[in-house]
């Protein structure tokens, strides 16, 4: 049980930050590394958006 319990709270608190919840206590390479993910993920969107967009230009 005990290392459920650690794995729920490692994946609560990963949540958190992912909210910018309790960043304040981050060291700087955690934050950078926030940083890096976020980047990560918001390029990823924006290519999908491309797709979408070039996708919905090409059937119209």
């Amino acid at each position: 049980m005990g290392i459920l319990r650690q794995e729920t709270l490692r994946l609560e608190l990963g949540i958190q930050r992912y909210l910018g919840e309790n960043i304040s206590c981050l060291q700087y390479e955690d934050l950078t590394k926030l940083e890096e993910e976020l980047e990560k993920s918001m390029a990823k969107v924006r290519n999908r958006q491309v797709i979408n967009l070039s996708l919905l230009n090409w059937f119209w």
